[in-house]
């Protein structure tokens, strides 16, 4: 537990640091997808497709953020620094091949709002976390700000 609460304390660290906290398989119609393809792209270290998933209000946020603080950088490369740091985190506390350890569930969804439990294997004890999201356009987005409030 406290290994696994390590790597969402970085991963929130590191949204901060980059401002406070479409393609193939963004924005699924389905949240439970749509939290797979968030876990993929951070298994692929897919910088980009992660960006395509968060709600469109936090991604503004953090672009204007990050071109006060590193105007030679883009929202994409900051966001590769932490997903390389989260995916060698889950990789040392679940395996090489940690993806194939998470477990998802529905928990809720509304209209406009759904929560996505994930459940791992960590040091043999069950870790569950709840992933919030947002539907904009049709399509499922990570709540951002609230995933890290």
């Amino acid at each position: 537990m406290k290994k696994f609460k390590l790597v969402i304390s970085l991963l929130m660290i590191s949204v901060l640091v980059v401002g406070c906290g479409g393609g193939n398989g963004v924005g699924n119609s389905e949240p439970v997808e749509t939290v797979k393809t968030f876990f993929q792209a951070v298994y692929e270290s897919d910088a980009a497709k992660v960006v395509e998933l968060i709600d469109n209000n936090r991604v503004e946020f953090m672009k204007e953020d990050i071109a006060k603080r590193h105007p030679e950088s883009s929202i994409e490369e900051q966001m590769a620094g932490f997903l390389s740091l989260m995916h060698m985190s889950y990789e040392d506390m679940m395996g090489e091949k940690w993806i194939n350890e998470l477990r998802y569930e529905l928990k809720e969804e509304k209209r406009d709002f759904a929560t996505v439990t994930v459940d791992a294997i960590v040091d043999s004890t069950l870790e569950s976390f709840e992933i919030y999201l947002v539907k904009e356009d049709g399509k499922w987005k990570l709540d951002w700000e609230r995933l890290w409030s």
